[in-house]
């Protein structure tokens, strides 16, 4: 999997989201859906990037050379915790999306309401600041040791998780209590809060947007709607748009 699937997934996927924020950052584009579209399509990028050296190591040629085995020993579980890090942000910021597109059909006059770009801003420094709170015990969950064989040549490491009972062959584990114990409450936080309840509010959230999607296609344009669109055919247009990205 990761020798022969990785390589064009991540080819795939930083060459699609290069040309996503590409469009995105375009003249015209600048909205709050593009903008929190931008922010998932960059935490996709950095979640591909930190999964690269996990690839990479798979191939004889690249896990068998010195420096890349330093490297790799000490970034490792580092790249692993900053991969749940963009994952856990990206998640966030398509349930944003969501609500944001939720809001917008069901309140034709949402879309046209003043949104500062400090609040846009403070939204998304929010959801990176949140989710890097959230995914933080994955930094201090293993411990590693580092030795060198071979006269110096090859390095080798074990790690140990921190909230195991024991290391190795029943050797007492060092690591202070309550850092066991933050590492399984945040693993326990983790998984409902970055995946499970995301994950149900998600399709919540999609299931309402299809019923309001079909619902409003049915009914006839409100006064307030008609108004705008009579008084101005960009809107007209800018709408069918909303509408268009609201359904995809």
């Amino acid at each position: 999997m990761w020798q022969y699937f990785f390589p064009p997934l991540f080819v795939v996927g930083i060459l699609g989201n290069l040309t996503e924020l590409f469009v995105l950052f375009s003249p015209g584009m600048r909205n709050r859906a593009n903008n929190l579209l931008s922010a998932m399509a960059f935490a996709d990028i950095a979640f591909l990037l930190c999964l690269l050296p996990h690839s990479l190591v798979n191939y004889p040629s690249i896990a068998t050379n010195h420096l890349f085995r330093i490297i790799y020993f000490h970034i490792k579980y580092e790249s692993l915790a900053f991969a749940n890090w963009s994952s856990a942000a990206a998640i966030c910021f398509m349930l944003a999306v969501c609500v944001e597109r939720l809001l917008g059909i069901r309140s034709p006059l949402y879309s046209r309401k003043e949104w500062t770009k400090r609040k846009s801003c403070s939204l998304l420094l929010g959801i990176v600041v949140g989710t890097g709170l959230l995914t933080s015990f994955h930094h201090v969950s293993y411990h590693c040791f580092y030795w060198d064989l071979c006269n110096g040549t090859q390095i080798h490491s074990k790690c140990f998780h921190v909230a195991a009972d024991t290391w190795g062959k029943n050797e007492t584990n060092p690591t202070p209590q309550w850092v066991r114990n933050y590492v399984r409450m945040g693993t326990t936080f983790h998984s409902l809060f970055g995946i499970f309840f995301p994950t149900i509010a998600l399709i919540a959230l999609n299931v309402a947007l299809v019923r309001e999607l079909k619902k409003r296609s049915n009914e006839p344009l409100l006064a307030s709607e008609a108004r705008l669109q009579r008084k101005s055919s960009e809107g007209t247009i800018q709408r069918r748009q909303e509408r268009r990205v609201t359904i995809t």
